[in-house]
């Protein structure tokens, strides 16, 4: 919780003696959500399922079997059916900031009320999606790079030998900016080669905020700085198709404090409570929110010097 009683005075806070600039920046972050990238798919809602738990079903037909050698005439044998579930959990997240009515009036124009706080906090649902994937990257099982050390382009070349033995679709990398930092680095000393001279190359060594890198090899690179660090090392990942899956939860046409109507669907909600014995009003956010690998085979880790 978050309470901004005081902010109007405070030297250290938002509210100052004197007013010194005109708005309230918010600080520099991650505007992106990794949970919108390809490689990343959403399974569904929990809701009305009887469960906060979603199952994404796989099982070894199609291309995933083949025909045996059968003898003319002979009687072929029944095949197997190998099924394999994975289950995705959806839980809640929340976020609340209280703020007084003598914090609200003092601020200059409108830059702290409930409405830009609610603004701001479905941003934060952004955040936090995008958070909880970048985490799952820590559960994928093969990995490649070497920890304390720099990403390279050897790393990534691994990476990708390692998918294209399995995964059947266009490649996605997320990666920390940090990692693709070295990743630029470690380009520059390709000369001489096809790498060194490929257009793409030349592409890569451009600065870029956070979002979609380029193209390189055949992958398409994003930079999040939503990718965690683990004991010293960032851990980004390459992925396939559908390789992460998400589930939601939204409540069935909430009734809001003030009669509006949220339909299923809204991903998060934003809700004003006024507590006149406080003389504040607590804006709350509330998310329901799991994500899972739902296919080792489509995704490698990518450990690398943080």
């Amino acid at each position: 919780m978050t309470t901004y009683a005081n902010l109007y005075a405070s030297g250290n806070g938002i509210r100052l003696a004197y007013m010194i600039q005109n708005e309230v920046n918010t600080l520099l972050a991650d505007p992106t959500n990794i949970a919108m990238y390809p490689g990343i798919l959403n399974i569904g809602s929990i809701d009305g399922m009887g469960s906060d738990t979603l199952t994404a079903r796989y099982v070894n037909l199609g291309y995933g079997d083949v025909f045996a050698s059968t003898g003319d005439g002979s009687a072929v044998s029944a095949s197997s059916i190998t099924p394999s579930n994975v289950d995705v959990t959806v839980a809640r997240y929340a976020l609340r900031y209280d703020l007084t009515s003598l914090a609200q009036m003092s601020g200059y124009g409108q830059d702290l009320n409930p409405f830009s706080l609610s603004q701001m906090m479905f941003q934060s649902a952004t955040a936090t999606m995008s958070q909880l994937v970048a985490t799952e990257f820590q559960n994928i099982t093969n990995t490649v790079g070497t920890s304390g050390a720099d990403l390279s382009v050897d790393n990534i070349l691994d990476a990708i030998f390692e998918l294209e033995d399995d995964a059947n679709s266009e490649f996605t990398c997320i990666l920390h900016s940090v990692q693709f930092a070295d990743f630029r680095q470690s380009l520059r000393s390709e000369t001489n080669n096809a790498l060194g001279f490929a257009s793409e190359t030349y592409e890569a060594m451009k600065a870029k905020a956070p979002g979609y890198a380029g193209s390189w090899g055949g992958v398409n690179f994003f930079k999040s700085n939503r990718v965690t660090e683990v004991t010293g090392n960032k851990v980004g990942a390459m992925l396939g198709a559908n390789a992460i899956g998400y589930a939601l939860g939204t409540p069935q046409n909430s009734q809001l404090a003030d009669g509006r109507i949220v339909e299923a669907g809204t991903p998060a909600i934003i809700e004003w409570t006024r507590n006149a014995a406080s003389d504040k009003t607590e804006i709350v956010g509330n998310m329901y929110f799991g994500v899972k690998v739902l296919e080792q085979a489509r995704a490698v880790g990518i450990v690398t010097d943080a």
